[in-house]
């Protein structure tokens, strides 16, 4: 048999029997020592808790045009279904002729006042050049009396002219207001997009144009929607590839999408904005959404079962020169089998994978021979002397 197997054969069997020896011994320090199967260290990373959910893609924006017949008659459209258009593309005309009548009679009856507004003040002008002798006796009735007849015409014929420049004054606004809404006759589309429909009968809405940009649609149960709010992150995935979209909730409904119904759980609308543009995306594409609840970016993590609940103090159990710790913490935010620690314990710290039983002070702690991890180079070259030292030191360390 080769020197080595027979040291590996010795240490095994010193091993076992030193065990035995320390387990069974009276006032053993064995006895008061843990077993930890396993452990783990607390590490910093960034968490989120996410909802998945689906939707399908649609239009960011979409403009209904009405035709107003008040407005005029109908001309006919200036786009066709299918169109690309531009904001200030007119898309139809309505018919112009009465409003122009309108002007022209409005402008005749003003410039009818406008006639007579001169007459008058040509008539004032004349009235004050009539000279009279203002140191006349007023014993001279009939002078008197014809003074006092030039100043009521005049006062008259001032009278009239203030109500007809009035007058004036009111159509000059009449014939600008219709001036303002000759422009309006025209109906322009308000976005950049596609002209989505026309529907040739003139039934409102006659035209609709849709952006080209996408935004998402979905819906959420009655308990989904008590947890999602305007803001949030969301990811987005294609159905079936692996392209994935950044963005954000943009509005979730308060009221269902259907008549609510008493054994029928409700549903309610939501919708997410892309934070960018997204070229050749087909509206009524099918998408993966995944909503980001909550995130805490650098969080110092433990796996959820290591942690022991004592109603509501909660301990982790830190392993540290050979003893065991028991460490009160306070916890954060759990996702999946992560558990984020706010405060009583470090990035690195080494703890128990699992909570250990104990009943008080810091017992010492033994782990598994990891025999699997045993390398020849790891004794190849070290004394015979030496091994049995480290040993044997090994098993006497409790």
């Amino acid at each position: 048999m080769k020197w080595r197997s027979k040291i590996f054969i010795g240490a095994a069997i010193l091993f076992v029997a030193a065990n035995l020896y320390l387990l069974f011994k009276d006032n053993s320090k064995v006895a008061r020592s843990l077993y930890v199967p396993q452990w783990t260290t607390a590490k910093e990373q960034n968490i989120r808790e996410t909802m998945k959910t689906e939707g399908v893609t649609a239009p960011l924006e979409e403009q209904p045009v009405y035709y107003d017949e008040r407005k005029g008659s109908f001309e006919g459209f200036l786009v066709k279904k299918g169109e690309e258009v531009q904001s200030g593309k007119t898309l139809f005309y309505y018919s112009t002729d009465n409003y122009e009548d309108a002007i022209a009679v409005l402008e005749s009856e003003r410039k009818s006042l406008e006639n007579q507004l001169d007459a008058l003040e040509n008539k004032w002008d004349d009235l004050n050049d009539i000279d009279y002798d203002s140191s006349r006796s007023v014993l001279d009735d009939e002078l008197l009396i014809n003074d006092y007849s030039v100043e009521i015409d005049l006062y008259q014929t001032e009278v009239e002219i203030n109500r007809l420049e009035s007058e004036i004054e009111k159509y000059d606004e009449q014939i600008a207001s219709i001036d303002k809404k000759l422009p309006q006759l025209e109906e322009v589309s308000d976005i950049n997009g596609v002209v989505k429909s026309i529907n040739q009968d003139l039934s409102n809405p006659v035209i609709t144009i849709v952006s080209k940009e996408s935004m998402v649609e979905g819906m959420l149960s009655e308990a989904e929607q008590s947890k999602v709010e305007p803001g949030m992150e969301v990811t987005v995935t294609l159905s079936n590839s692996n392209k994935t979209y950044k963005g954000s909730i943009q509005e979730v409904a308060h009221f269902p999408e259907d008549e609510p119904k008493v054994k029928k759980e409700s549903e309610y609308p939501f919708t997410v904005v892309l934070d960018k543009k997204v070229e050749n995306l087909a509206h009524g594409t099918h998408v993966d959404v995944k909503i980001v609840k909550k995130a805490v970016a650098n969080a110092i993590t433990v796996p959820y079962d290591s942690i022991d609940k004592a109603g509501k103090t909660k301990s982790v159990y830190v392993l540290e020169n050979g003893k065991v710790q028991k460490q009160k913490v306070t916890t954060g935010l759990h996702v999946n089998s992560i558990q984020q620690i706010k405060k009583g314990l470090k990035e690195g710290e080494t703890l128990a994978n699992k909570p250990l039983q104990f009943q008080k002070g810091n017992p010492t702690f033994y782990t598994p021979m990891q025999v699997k991890k045993w390398e020849k180079n790891m004794y190849q070259d070290i004394r015979k002397k030496e091994m049995l030292k480290q040993l044997s030191k090994g098993f006497l360390s409790f």
